[in-house]
């Protein structure tokens, strides 16, 4: 792959959807309120099935249990902040049936979006692929838009004048044993004229076409690390993907809000 693109792919994981932790700290809410944007690509694995805990720390840890059959059908679950009494919300995307479902635990509905496009893993090589799924980010109050990486938060400020270009490296690490996966590593470096470094470390399991960790350390934000932990390389239960019997499903055709209500004292 050429150092560009090995570079656009990269850094398209650099900014991360905004944390829970910064959430957590907002006062007075009774309520959260998740707002999910439809499907837009899903990026398709067949015949590497998992399951595992998809850790991400920053000012705190925090986990995503991850799920992918021999299909390709994936199931996330991410805890809801805010003493929302252990609730997490669920997103299945069912890649033979062209659906996602996301999981309304408290009213027992499940959202169901149609997805337009699949796209077959990339041919990357041993680079980690920049193809994420749309998100809800959870917000107290004010809803806020759940794309997950977004481009452009990874971005310098913008500047009256005309932009002064960011001078990029990139290297190959060698292939080690990552929590027992076998993987690839890179690291790339942008460096801003006004001094802002960003540095992107990643380890690419080829096999399972999933990055197992990655590294992100920003200049001016700080850092944070994403790692594939607890992995079972058997079939999940199918169970995981299908909608629960005792749900409604509401067929959605623009994005949606899901409000979380949070009791006293939680």
């Amino acid at each position: 792959m050429k150092k560009r693109g090995l570079l656009a792919l990269l850094f398209a994981t650099v900014a991360v959807p905004l944390s829970f932790a910064q959430i957590q700290g907002l006062p007075g809410s009774t309520s959260s309120v998740v707002h999910f944007e439809l499907p837009h690509y899903v990026n398709t694995v067949t015949g590497q099935p998992y399951s595992g805990d998809e850790t991400r720390e920053t000012v705190q840890m925090r986990i995503t249990k991850v799920y992918r059959d021999s299909a390709g059908r994936t199931r996330t679950e991410s805890a809801v902040p805010v003493g929302a009494g252990g609730l997490r919300f669920v997103e299945i995307y069912d890649v033979v049936a062209h659906v996602r479902y996301v999981l309304d635990p408290q009213n027992k509905i499940a959202h169901c979006s149609s997805i337009p496009g699949l796209l077959p893993t990339p041919d990357l090589g041993s680079t980690p692929a920049a193809l994420t799924t749309p998100r809800g980010v959870v917000a107290a109050g004010p809803v806020v838009s759940g794309i997950t990486r977004s481009a452009q938060s990874a971005s310098p400020p913008a500047s009256t004048g005309a932009p002064a270009a960011a001078s990029e490296s990139s290297q190959t690490l060698g292939r080690q044993t990552i929590d027992g996966v076998l993987s690839d590593g890179t690291r790339a470096s942008r460096t801003y004229p006004a001094g802002r470094v960003l540095t992107v470390e990643s380890w690419y399991s080829p096999e399972l076409q999933v990055a197992v960790l990655t590294k992100n350390s920003d200049s001016a934000n700080g850092e944070n690390t994403m790692r594939l932990l607890n992995l079972i390389r058997s079939e999940p239960d199918k169970a995981l993907f299908q909608v629960p019997s005792d749900y409604a499903i509401v067929n959605e055709t623009d994005g949606f809000n899901l409000k979380i209500t949070i009791p006293n004292g939680q």
